[in-house]
């Protein structure tokens, strides 16, 4: 049957309380600082990768060294000229 008068309402019920809702401010200042260590460790990351690449994990060094100590030993017989010998350290 239906009734004609007014609803009934629980009083007994917790009110629904409302989230928390940071403002703007504080919503744009946790998105920048996101963003900005983000942008830290990517660099950071790849300029670090960038110089192992380029440095093919310590080769090079090896590289020159070695060069050195047989130009040495020979005299520079091994470069050819001395103008070749001076262009490899540039």
């Amino acid at each position: 049957m239906a009734q004609t008068g007014s609803f009934q309402t629980h009083t007994n019920e917790a009110p629904l309380s409302q989230p928390a809702v940071p403002s703007s401010i504080s919503r744009f200042a946790r998105y920048i600082t996101i963003r900005l260590l983000v942008l830290v460790f990517t660099v950071t990351t790849s300029v670090y990768v960038t110089i192992i690449a380029a440095n093919l994990g310590g080769q090079i060094d090896e590289i020159i060294r070695n060069q050195i100590r047989e130009a040495a030993f020979f005299g520079g017989a091994t470069f050819g000229s001395f103008a070749e010998f001076e262009g490899t350290f540039a």
